[in-house]
């Protein structure tokens, strides 16, 4: 049984890794260029085309909610996103870990997803104390902790984290 079990583990692993980081490149692209069409930009004269960028990148940057990505491959990363309200993100997490500070940020909405995924490495999440936590994540060989302290504030947010955590650890403080 164990020599289907860790090659279907690991083809699991290799197939969400590859998932996540697949197709994601053009639609950021895309969406950080705020124009409909991103050869507009590059039709421009040299000296002009920076101009131009800054007129389409500064208005797009405060209306737009930010979505978080993050990768950490034996590595560490601290993220603290404060400046637009955050409609969701994507953490990966493998052999390193990740910590993302939202208590100084707010939501774009009543909700927000955070898709999460860890092999061999950890994430902690601080959130505010207004912000409900649902659990939807897959845990194998590792845990998933809530640890924030009772407060009264009455909720008004909802923040819904899901994905995979094998041999790993998830944390959520306020």
């Amino acid at each position: 049984v164990w020599d289907l079990i860790i090659p279907a583990i690991l083809v699991y692993i290799g197939a969400n890794l590859i998932y996540r980081s697949g197709g994601k490149s053009h639609s950021s692209k895309h969406e950080a260029s705020g124009s409909e069409n991103p050869d507009a930009v590059s039709n421009a004269a040299p000296s002009q085309s920076e101009n131009v960028r800054e007129q389409l990148r500064l208005p797009h940057a405060e209306k737009a909610p930010e979505f978080i990505r993050s990768f950490a491959f034996m590595s560490y990363c601290d993220l603290h996103p404060v400046m637009q309200p955050v409609r969701g993100g994507d953490l990966s997490a493998v052999l390193g870990g990740i910590k993302l500070d939202l208590r100084d940020s707010s939501l774009e909405g009543d909700e927000a997803v955070l898709d999460v995924f860890t092999f061999w490495g950890g994430i902690e999440i601080l959130v505010p104390p207004d912000w409900t936590i649902s659990n939807k994540v897959t845990t194998l060989i590792g845990g998933f902790v809530d640890s924030r302290r009772p407060t009264k504030v009455i909720p008004t947010k909802t923040l819904v984290i899901r994905g995979f955590n094998l041999m790993s650890g998830i944390e959520v403080k306020n």
